[in-house]
């Protein structure tokens, strides 16, 4: 592991071995370790400020998956979940909480099913999962906006898949385009412009559904969402926190999928509070 701090700042920026290839990666603070897994149209810089919010009571490190930001390119053979054990391995922790956004949720169930003693709990933002019955989906106008991504991509129109993600990810697949303005708005449309020029780190992302998966594990867990999400999502987080004995749903009022990068000081206020339920669950 290469540690490298520039002036001023915070953070520790490093860069972890992991089998060939390498991950970027921010770390901050000491005390229990906590770890951010950001989603598919981001990196690691969606999480700048619960790291920062963080860092006084913990150990905080949020890395750039495989295949995003400024990690390694990720093979056809490539796991996440390896990469997470990396991440582990070279901070000598034995355990983690888990903090991940979309996709990223994903990784996180995967390594607690995989590892149930080195997860001491999960915090899932927006979780993206498959199977769960009954399978629900957009309705009208939300699968307009859906069916007009997909029209992008295949056209292979980045600049308008960007502006598509950023109304459907950041305002809100049913707010005005546009809600979410300043600053925010142009480090997430930078993180989604990164993300569709490189290959995507999805190669194992089609394994079975972590809706049965996350079904089977112990550890506790928290879900949040923001309240201008996508509906059928909000509803799928809710039903996956209804099947464990020690999980529980949030709803953040006023924000879309993006509520760390949108209402920063509330998000890390709710994530505080949610961490330390989760450690005294654990």
């Amino acid at each position: 592991m290469r540690a490298r701090r520039a002036a001023g700042e915070a953070l520790s920026h490093v860069a972890i071995r992991a089998g060939r290839g390498t991950l970027a990666a921010s770390m901050a603070g000491q005390g229990q370790l906590v770890v951010f897994l950001h989603g598919a149209v981001c990196d690691r810089r969606m999480w700048w400020a619960p790291l920062g919010a963080l860092s006084a009571r913990y150990r905080v490190i949020a890395y750039d998956r495989r295949g995003f930001g400024e990690s390694s390119p990720a093979g056809p053979a490539h796991a996440h979940v390896k990469d997470l054990d990396a991440i582990l391995e070279a901070l000598d922790a034995d355990s983690a909480i888990l903090v991940a956004s979309g996709e990223g949720c994903r990784i996180a169930i995967d390594h607690a099913a995989a590892h149930p003693r080195r997860v001491d709990g999960l915090v899932l933002v927006s979780p993206v999962t498959g199977g769960l019955p009954p399978e629900t989906s957009p309705q009208g106008a939300l699968q307009r906006l859906v069916d007009e991504m997909e029209l992008a991509r295949r056209a292979g129109d980045m600049a308008w898949l960007n502006r598509l993600m950023t109304r459907a990810f950041l305002d809100g697949p049913a707010q005005a385009e546009g809600r979410v303005e300043g600053n925010t708005r142009v480090l997430f449309q930078d993180m989604v412009a990164m993300a569709l020029r490189r290959s995507n780190g999805l190669q194992d992302m089609a394994a079975p559904d972590r809706y049965r998966r996350f079904a089977g594990i112990s550890q506790p867990a928290a879900f949040v969402c923001g309240a201008f999400d996508f509906p059928h999502a909000i509803a799928r987080a809710r039903e996956m926190a209804a099947l464990g004995r020690r999980s529980h749903f949030s709803l953040m009022k006023g924000v879309a999928q993006m509520p760390g990068l949108e209402a920063p000081a509330r998000f890390n206020n709710l994530l505080k509070r949610l961490i330390r339920s989760v450690q005294d669950e654990g």
